[in-house]
């Protein structure tokens, strides 16, 4: 009888623990190559804290939205502050995260403002592609964003290009950054889900400048997995050292 209660309790721990295992999260692996390719992004981002600026957007493939100016600034990981111009100058629609919130305030004769947590937001409704917040932010301030991957590797291309591929566990998920073969600086990127051949959304830099040592691109070109084009011209960069938060924080007016 001892035996039997022995040989089953042992049979619950082994299920315990082999059904545990799955939630455990393997060890991070990174080719020697893929580390030196994130080494180069690492030096390329963190030169970047915050930065303001001014540009143009165009959505190719809406026509009921013309191109537009805006206005940006931004603290990196996960702050930004966005406003889109009329032609005047003055503020249409404002746009705003501080961390914690997203804000969505249109400059109307309500001037009503929106407010919810900033976990899982994205620009899906805005934009048609589904951007969060996080990627915005370094895109704008000229850095790469790097989701939590748990293993990366350098593919090679027969064409002499290269990229670095990074691949998460939980939730599945696939970011490749493309590297100009000639430069070695970051051209593109894209973000794969689970067993889709074509990417949800990619980005991709043309042109540069360089603004106090820190070199921005020119265009950002956003498409979306429907189709969908998003244009952004950098006319104007600023590289910032200290914004408070109180900038990325909206209220009511009184």
């Amino acid at each position: 009888m001892k035996s039997r209660l022995f040989f089953s309790v042992l049979l619950v721990i082994i299920m315990v623990m082999t059904g545990c295992a799955r939630f455990i999260k393997p060890e991070k692996y990174v080719t020697s190559a893929a580390g030196e390719l994130l080494e180069r992004i690492d030096a390329l981002n963190t030169r970047r804290s915050a930065c303001k600026g001014i540009g143009t957007i165009s959505f190719k493939n809406a026509l009921s939205m013309p191109r537009m100016r805006f206005a940006w600034l931004c603290s990196l990981p996960d702050r930004i502050r966005m406003e889109l111009l009329a032609p005047t100058g003055n503020p249409l629609l404002t746009l705003s995260a501080d961390g914690t919130y997203f804000y969505y305030q249109a400059r109307d004769k309500d001037n009503r403002l929106y407010k919810k947590k900033a976990d899982g937001i994205s620009l899906k409704k805005i934009i048609s592609i589904p951007l969060t917040i996080r990627d915005t932010t370094h895109l704008l301030a000229g850095a790469i964003p790097l989701f939590d991957f748990d293993t990366a590797e350098r593919i090679d291309l027969p064409d002499g290009q290269y990229r670095l591929r990074l691949k998460g566990y939980w939730p599945d998920r696939t970011e490749e950054i493309f590297f100009d073969k000639d430069t070695g600086e970051p051209v593109g990127l894209a973000f794969f889900r689970r067993g889709d051949d074509a990417p949800d959304y990619s980005v991709r830099f043309t042109g540069s400048r360089e603004v106090n040592g820190i070199f921005v691109p020119r265009t950002i070109t956003l498409e979306g997995s429907g189709g969908q084009t998003v244009v952004i011209a950098i006319d104007r960069f600023w590289p910032e050292t200290d914004v408070p938060v109180e900038k990325f924080i909206l209220t009511n007016p009184s």
